[in-house]
């Protein structure tokens, strides 16, 4: 489906959360439809996971590993130091509280993103790629048990957070550190043996609304170089609020908006791109 060219750059346009609600399906459904999003990643313990089914042959499907959203597919008893009273995981704040005082099993956390993996094999679908809930990914206590579980289960790719444009200014100590603690990341896994991309960028942004949305896809298309880049996005066709979506509400429709208008059509146009799927690393 994809021709891979070494002078043109790769993008991979990857919608994160399906299976979160059927809100959220439906906008990545609608994007797929159109040739917009070209890979998703699936909630497996989320009610609508089962949806996936339906795009499975038109898109690129990974894991989407959750550890901070409804509840987990292994049965509590068998998973306890990951949930709390009411059997619902801990937010990701609880989480990193916990994980910072040792408070959560490494081999719960490890069983249960087990069992998220062989949800979708049961459903028939190979992940093609893995990727986290809440950027799970960039911790390196879990980045560790996910090693372990995607080693388990053959998933060759992962995603990676080498920023598109790296933070140098030395003004901003901070995000130096991080753009180096990324990079090295991303050496890591590639020396493991992992498929990763050159760069990532993300749509995600606290209040963002579909002009702020144009804007930022107008600078990635204008900015992209040799190599692969993965574009992440977080559409929403949203109705009602779900407690499940967190803070991150308005601005999914605001993405799904965005990347169904007009502009972007023209954004991408104009652009010199290939669109790809992790597979084709």
């Amino acid at each position: 489906m994809y021709a891979p060219s070494a002078k043109i750059p790769r993008v991979i346009i990857n919608a994160d959360d399906f299976g979160l609600n059927r809100d959220i399906n439906r906008a990545i459904s609608a994007l797929v439809a159109a040739g917009i999003v070209s890979s998703t990643s699936v909630m497996a313990n989320m009610p609508a996971c089962d949806e996936i089914l339906q795009l499975a042959h038109q898109v690129g499907v990974g894991i989407h590993f959750n550890l901070t959203t409804g509840k987990p597919l292994e049965s509590g008893s068998a998973v306890s130091t990951l949930i709390a009273q009411d059997g619902h995981f801990f937010d990701v704040q609880s989480l990193f509280r916990r994980l910072a005082i040792a408070r959560l099993s490494p081999a719960h956390i490890e069983k249960e993103l087990g069992a998220q993996v062989e949800k979708l094999i049961g459903l028939g679908i190979t992940p093609d790629h893995a990727d986290a809930h809440e950027s799970l990914l960039k911790h390196p206590i879990l980045a560790k048990i996910i090693y372990k579980v995607m080693r388990k289960y053959d998933i060759h790719a992962v995603r990676t957070y080498c920023p598109l444009h790296p933070a140098w200014n030395l003004q901003h100590p901070r995000r130096v550190l991080y753009t180096s603690f990324y990079m090295l990341q991303r050496r890591l896994w590639k020396n493991n043996g992992f498929r990763v991309v050159h760069k990532y960028a993300s749509l995600f942004a606290a209040g963002l609304d579909e002009s702020d949305a144009i804007k930022r896809l107008a600078a990635l298309f204008q900015n992209l170089s040799g190599g692969c880049v993965e574009i992440v996005v977080h559409p929403g066709l949203v109705k009602n609020h779900d407690p499940s979506l967190g803070s991150y509400v308005h601005e999914r429709l605001a993405e799904y908006h965005a990347l169904m208008s007009t502009q972007f059509k023209h954004i991408r146009e104009n652009a010199s791109f290939e669109l790809c799927r992790f597979s084709d690393l």
